[in-house]
């Protein structure tokens, strides 16, 4: 009893400690962040809080979503450290045309980022230039990495994968021959503050 009672203090000085640092973090991080009422992108869509958004088809060489992926990495490699096993943070490619709500809308270093409501615990952060560019979201530019057809062609292939009409390698195959060209960049990415869902 006395060693399990050791361990339970152990564990919850050990949680606290994060806490306080997960906290501490947060509070930077919120102070390098401005709100923002609504923000007209490149793609000449107003988004607003309260709004909804689709999302596109995840860039990603395995169809994750390079630009939408959880508001905080600390977070991550926390429950990562505690579960034993590696999160990843990235929205994952079964989320293709889904409906998220935006929730709030941040600027930070002259880029602008939606916190999406996607059905999980979590926000997401949405980089939202860099999201359009590469047709991550739904209503890209025509001159992006993808246009609105190809989008709309790689959703159509989501869904006959999905319901069993095409096998898996013929999907791989067609998404492939659409997005292989897709420029990899991953930089200056910021922790958004870790929000739940309330």
């Amino acid at each position: 009893m006395l060693e399990y009672n050791n361990l339970a203090k152990s564990i919850f000085a050990h949680m606290k400690t994060l806490l306080v640092l997960l906290l501490s973090i947060c509070s930077l991080n919120l102070s390098a962040q401005k709100k923002v009422e609504e923000y007209t992108a490149t793609n000449g869509i107003t988004y607003r809080v309260g709004d909804n958004i689709q999302i596109g088809v995840g860039s990603g060489t395995d169809g994750d979503f390079r630009y939408i992926k959880f508001t905080s990495e600390v977070l991550v490699n926390a429950i990562s450290a505690i579960a034993g096993e590696t999160m990843d943070p990235h929205l994952q490619a079964n989320s293709n045309g889904k409906i998220c709500l935006i929730k709030k809308v941040r600027s930070y270093k002259d880029k602008i980022y939606l916190l999406i409501d996607a059905g999980e615990e979590m926000l997401y952060q949405v980089d939202i230039e860099k999201a359009i560019r590469e047709c991550e979201v739904a209503y890209c530019l025509k001159d992006a990495a993808l246009t609105q057809e190809q989008f709309e062609k790689l959703i159509l292939t989501q869904q006959y994968f999905e319901e069993g009409k095409i096998t898996k390698g013929r999907f791989t195959e067609l998404r492939n021959e659409i997005i292989m060209s897709l420029p990899q960049d991953d930089s200056d990415t910021p922790e958004v503050e870790p929000e739940n869902k309330q």
